[in-house]
């Protein structure tokens, strides 16, 4: 899922937030952000739907760029 995280980082960078800012908008902490833009974790489905959201885009966008 290298995509996935390729696309996390720079769909949040395009939206100026930090992996904190991002953290709190999703109400979690920021370790699993890190670890989804960095360690091809890929989050649980109520967490794309809300990161979708949150970055104005897709769950496609977000899975395949």
């Amino acid at each position: 899922m290298k995509e996935f995280s390729k696309n996390l980082k720079t769909l949040r960078a395009k939206q100026g937030l930090s992996q904190k800012e991002l953290a709190n908008q999703l109400h979690v902490e920021r370790s699993p952000v890190a670890g989804w833009e960095t360690k091809d974790r890929v989050p649980d489905a109520e967490i794309l739907i809300r990161l979708a959201a949150v970055l104005n885009t897709s769950i496609d966008d977000l899975l395949k760029g």
